[in-house]
């Protein structure tokens, strides 16, 4: 889905590109070790949020009223794997990816592999929104402050309000820690249920 290539080798990501680099370790060898100490020291690309422009990303919504439509944007998020080609004074210089709507801004969000000179907030980018076959529109959008809460994907916009950011990490550590509780909850019922049928059978058998 999505217009961003078909090609599997421009879908390869390096852990430098989703933001991995504290897992990457050069002290022992393994198949790919230079190719990596070469893009960390280069770090071509950068793993950003694009926060996209409200009055496009509606009038998307709006094109389903009249005759020519855009394609439709799924709501809270996208279902399935999709990718966008995003632009800058008309050259590509990344993929929009893991779409999402945020309720708590107001703001459709989106995960983007942009080129590094191109990352830093307030970078103002285009992202291509529809098919090969669709009509497409082009949608305004930011590059802003990155943060990603590994339970669930949970995308957030951060402002450049060090208290604002400090609130939206301590909100997606209780997101996390609620939903981790309720997680191991659900393993343990179903572990009890699990045994509960085990026994019935077990003594259904010595009957």
């Amino acid at each position: 889905m999505g217009n961003y290539t078909s090609d599997p080798a421009d879908h390869q990501r390096s852990p430098f590109d989703l933001r991995w680099d504290r897992i990457v370790n050069f002290n022992h060898d393994y198949i790919g070790k230079e190719a990596l100490k070469s893009i960390a020291a280069e770090h071509p690309r950068q793993f950003v949020t694009l926060e996209w422009n409200s009055e496009d990303v509606v009038d998307v919504f709006a094109s389903l009223f009249r005759e020519e439509s855009y394609d439709y944007m799924e709501m809270p998020r996208v279902a399935a794997s999709a990718a966008d080609w995003v632009y800058i004074n008309g050259n590509k210089v990344g993929c929009a990816l893991s779409r999402c709507y945020s309720y708590s801004f107001k703001k459709m969000l989106s995960h983007c592999i942009i080129d590094s000179k191109y990352s830093p907030p307030g970078t103002e980018v285009v992202v291509k929104w529809g098919g090969k076959n669709s009509p497409q529109k082009d949608i305004r959008a930011v590059c802003v402050l990155f943060v990603l809460f590994l339970h669930f994907a949970l995308l957030t916009q951060l402002s450049s309000s060090a208290t604002h950011h400090t609130r939206m990490i301590s909100a997606g550590q209780r997101f996390y820690r609620a939903s981790l509780t309720s997680l191991c909850s659900n393993v343990h019922t179903a572990l009890h249920l699990k045994i509960e049928c085990i026994n019935r059978h077990v003594n259904s058998s010595h009957i």
